[in-house]
């Protein structure tokens, strides 16, 4: 059980975060501006570098946590991995694993919707099964170039 434990919500909040940026092309430019400025190589990107950047760090937990977000909402009622004795153990590997692979996905590629129309109609959904599964997303996907 601990080999699953962590891996599905992880790769769902992934996938989530990941249709989201591609339906908004402006928030996926400015966190690939945000990474692409603080980094000069894949090889330079690393966790604790990437724990000081707030637009990452607000994409994986939503923009409304950004301090000049005109959304205001009590930050202690958000509690995604719980709290006290019975909070998730992973919560610091979830994060680490989603900042590196959203940090190295932006960094290397360009991403985008195959067909941006169709998606943003069709929406986002996911199935909730013993782990979730995923919609098929056609996603063009192009290597950075210098």
């Amino acid at each position: 059980m601990y080999s699953v434990a962590g891996s599905d919500t992880t790769s769902t909040a992934l996938t989530v975060i990941i249709w989201h940026l591609l339906a908004n092309p402006k928030t996926m430019q400015k966190l690939t501006a945000e990474i692409c400025e603080n980094f000069n190589s894949a090889e330079a990107i690393n966790y604790q570098a990437l724990r000081a950047l707030p637009y990452l760090h607000a994409v994986i937990e939503e923009e409304r946590w950004l301090p000049n977000s005109s959304i205001k909402c009590d930050k202690a009622a958000f509690s995604p991995f719980s709290y006290g004795p019975r909070s998730c153990l992973g919560r610091n590997m979830a994060y680490m694993e989603m900042s590196l692979t959203l940090a190295l996905l932006v960094f290397r590629l360009k991403l985008s919707f195959a067909n941006h129309d169709n998606e943003i109609q069709a929406g986002f959904d996911v199935e909730d099964a013993f782990v979730a599964i995923k919609p098929s997303v056609p996603v063009t996907v192009k290597k950075v170039t210098a």
